[in-house]
């Protein structure tokens, strides 16, 4: 029987592995997300310290080469250490570790990213032992960053990559909006005035036809959509003067958009938002 590949939630990506190295920096304030007229204080944004966590297995797999066999798992985790002072920033601070600490398996925290290399260097062993001749080198990385920073607003973008088999690596986009303040999520139901929600949800519409007549992402002839049922996704960062939506897969009539991104100006929908 041929190996089997293993899917991966991408969502959960967070390894570390069995031996490496760590690095840290010092990161100051991410740039806000808007001019704002409100005053930024220290207890209004978020502080942060950057941390690279960089593991490889001890095993090898691959093919022999001149370069050798590369280890069997590596990983490369990144994320923002928050300050923890005050709610809003611990609120963001345990989201943040819930990532990093993510099982592959099941989505349980399991304390620390190389508890999650334990669990995947385990399943990757299994693959080769239930499959003789499987020597699959797997790649993964997950990155959270601090995308924007203002008093009102913090936007968190978080990107996986992964290559567990197949033809191509694999790869994840997810957003997360707090407000610094009080630590809490921000969706887009937060974002758009209640009374505003449709007209925003024409505007988006109208503008990912646009888009996609223009070919900016993946051409599907003459779209033709109603507005009013278009899905607006709170996978939405709300930086700057620009909200960015991205979907998974967007089904449009007898089409199927993978990994589509939408870019809507604040100036498009004016009046419409909350922050």
């Amino acid at each position: 029987m041929a190996p089997s590949r293993v899917v991966v939630p991408l969502l959960l990506v967070a390894l570390a592995a069995c031996r490496g190295a760590e690095k840290g920096s010092t990161s100051a304030a991410a740039p806000a997300a808007r001019p704002d007229t409100l005053p930024a204080s220290p207890a209004d944004t978020l502080h942060f310290t950057m941390r690279t966590v960089e593991r490889t297995s001890e095993t090898t797999c691959g093919q022999a080469s001149k370069a050798g066999k590369q280890p069997c798992v590596t990983a490369t985790i990144t994320w923002p250490v928050i300050a923890d002072s005050g709610a809003g920033p611990a609120a963001v601070r345990a989201f943040v570790e819930r990532i990093a600490a993510a099982s592959f398996q099941t989505g349980d925290n399991l304390g620390s990213p190389d508890s999650v290399l334990r669990e995947m260097t385990g399943v990757q062993a299994l693959m080769m032992s239930s499959h003789k001749g499987y020597s699959t080198p797997w790649s993964l990385e997950r990155k959270v960053t601090v995308a924007c920073n203002g008093p009102r607003l913090a936007g968190l973008r978080i990107e996986s990559r992964q290559y567990t088999g197949g033809a191509h690596p694999e790869t994840l986009v997810r957003f997360a909006n707090f407000d610094p303040r009080t630590g809490e999520a921000l969706g887009i139901r937060a974002l758009v005035k209640p009374d505003s929600f449709q007209a925003f949800r024409r505007a988006a519409a109208r503008r990912f036809v646009q888009d996609r007549e223009k070919g900016e992402s993946t051409s599907v002839g003459s779209v033709k959509m109603n507005p009013d049922s278009f899905v607006v996704s709170d996978n939405v960062l709300a930086c700057g003067d620009t909200l960015e939506f991205h979907y998974d897969a967007y089904r449009l009539g007898p089409h199927s958009l993978p990994n589509v991104s939408l870019r809507l100006p604040r100036a498009a929908v004016p009046g419409m938002l909350l922050r």
